[in-house]
């Protein structure tokens, strides 16, 4: 019994001890954890309304021109514009406010609901870079978008070339208008102007060489270009005026009519736009009539059959949209009559038993100024030039019967000094191939250039203009370097970078 007593008090006491220190392990337990910092409450609250309206505000901008730009509300509210980032003259950026600064850039308006849009225009070289609106984000030009929203299919030129024009306008691209009058082709068989009339009547029948027909795109009347010469029955009559062709036109004519509106024939057909190759294809001349009304009539016939004479520009331009697409060509021409090759003369008719020479040739290049685009060199380093043209002369052996000399030049001008700063050439070998003597043919040829425009740093800041200078560089020597031209301008395009 005391033995069972003594292991009973044994095992009570092991078992209060394995309490307490289950409790003393407890409370040490409980007093760490008690004893820890106490975690961040986080108060999460919705977002604000100011937040929300910075994050749904989406704008795109794109120039309209050189001076204005949209400003396209893509995003879900109404925007407003507080301010205008522009560049001046100097490219110093700038920061205006258009309520303030309107004398720099303007806008139509200042809130923009979505989908709508605005425009800012901007003044005295100053160009817009972005905008800042009322939440004071900023957006600027993105050219990515400004490509994408005009989908262009090339590079945007502008046209030099009117569509339409006249002797009297083609002179203010002249560098010397007296050239129409004096002093610019050399040629065999002089000529004189034998008439200058406006608003008449014409009619008659003429024996011509060579014919062009072009439509005004202005009021679709014909201006005609005759080549020829006088003979026996041919006669006209201008405002009742009788003139005997065969006498005072025996060794050749040019007759040009602006304007004119009736009846013209050639061969018995009514004459459509285009060239009629008359005697350079068949070796005769064909028959033209005429009978109607002119703005304007000019003729002008040999005043002898020998003798070098230096004579005016004027008989030598034709005016006019040969191939009907709304677009007129300004065509250099100083073929007459006959083709050659390097065993014999190009442009030469035998009269009577006697050989006579009809061999022009430039005195001094044409050059063509269109000041219309004037380039400043501060902001511009490249031109890119687009010309549509084209081309004959009457060598048949080319390169055999004719030099390598150019025909053509154009390039960036410098009015000031009178001197070309940059240009190209197109010579007699590149521009032949791209013709046909005998039949008459030749095809409109496109041709881009690229131009350099000489840096501030280089010759001060100018201002250049393009030009384009066109040349008969050919008399004769012998039976070579004699060829006549036709050349046709319908397109020059120019691109600014």
């Amino acid at each position: 019994m005391n033995k069972m007593n003594i292991m009973f008090s044994k095992g009570l006491s092991e078992v209060v001890a394995i309490v307490l220190a289950f409790s003393i392990i407890s409370f040490s337990i409980l007093y760490i954890i008690t004893s820890m910092p106490r975690p961040i409450q986080l108060d999460v609250k919705p977002i604000s309304d100011k937040l929300k309206s910075y994050a749904s505000e989406d704008v795109i901008i794109y120039p309209l021109s050189n001076s204005s730009w949209a400003i396209i509300n893509t995003g879900s509210i109404s925007i407003n514009i507080s301010y205008i980032v522009a560049f001046d003259d100097n490219l110093n950026k700038i920061i205006l406010n258009p309520m303030k600064n309107n004398d720099r850039c303007t806008t139509s308006g200042l809130s923009i609901v979505p989908g709508k849009s605005i425009e800012i225009t901007c003044f005295n070289e100053y160009r817009l870079v972005s905008v800042i609106t009322q939440s004071g984000r900023v957006f600027s030009i993105d050219p990515q978008l400004y490509i994408s929203h005009l989908r262009q299919l090339g590079i945007p030129m502008m046209s030099l070339l009117p569509i339409s024009l006249s002797t009297s306008s083609l002179a203010l691209y002249l560098s010397n208008p007296e050239i129409l009058e004096m002093n610019s082709i050399n040629t065999t068989i002089p000529l004189q102007l034998q008439l200058n009339s406006s608003n008449i009547n014409i009619t008659g029948s003429i024996s011509a060489s060579l014919v062009f027909v072009g439509r005004n795109p202005i009021n679709n009347k014909f201006n005609v270009l005759i080549i020829g010469r006088g003979i026996g029955g041919d006669s006209l009559s201008i405002e009742g005026q009788n003139i005997d062709m065969s006498k005072i036109a025996a060794f050749r004519y040019r007759l040009r009519i602006e304007n004119f509106t009736g009846e013209l024939k050639i061969e018995g057909s009514n004459a459509l736009p285009g060239i009629y190759p008359c005697y350079i294809d068949t070796d005769t001349l064909c028959s033209v009539n005429i009978d109607g009304e002119a703005d304007r009539v000019t003729l002008y016939t040999n005043t002898s059959s020998i003798g070098n004479s230096v004579i005016g520009l004027d008989p030598y331009i034709f005016i006019g949209d040969l191939d009907n697409n709304n677009s007129t060509e300004i065509v250099f021409v100083t073929q007459d009559f006959s083709v050659g090759d390097s065993s014999k003369i190009n442009d030469a008719l035998t009269i009577s038993g006697r050989q006579h020479l009809y061999l022009d040739s430039t005195v001094s290049p044409i050059r063509l100024i269109f000041s219309q685009r004037p380039i400043d060199n501060k902001l511009y380093r490249t031109a890119v030039l687009s010309l549509r043209f084209f081309y004959w002369d009457n060598s048949i052996d080319d390169i055999s019967d004719n030099d390598n000399r150019i025909i053509m030049r154009i390039g960036i001008y410098d009015s000031e000094n009178d001197v070309f700063v940059y240009s190209v050439y197109l010579s007699y070998y590149e521009l032949c191939r791209y013709r046909g003597v005998k039949p008459f043919t030749y095809s409109y040829i496109a041709k881009d250039f690229v131009l350099y425009i000489p840096h501030p740093d280089e010759v001060g800041r100018k201002t250049y203009y393009i030009a384009l200078e066109l040349y008969d560089p050919y008399s004769n020597l012998g039976n070579i370097n004699d060829a006549d031209f036709i050349i046709g301008l319908e397109y020059i395009g120019i691109f600014l970078g």
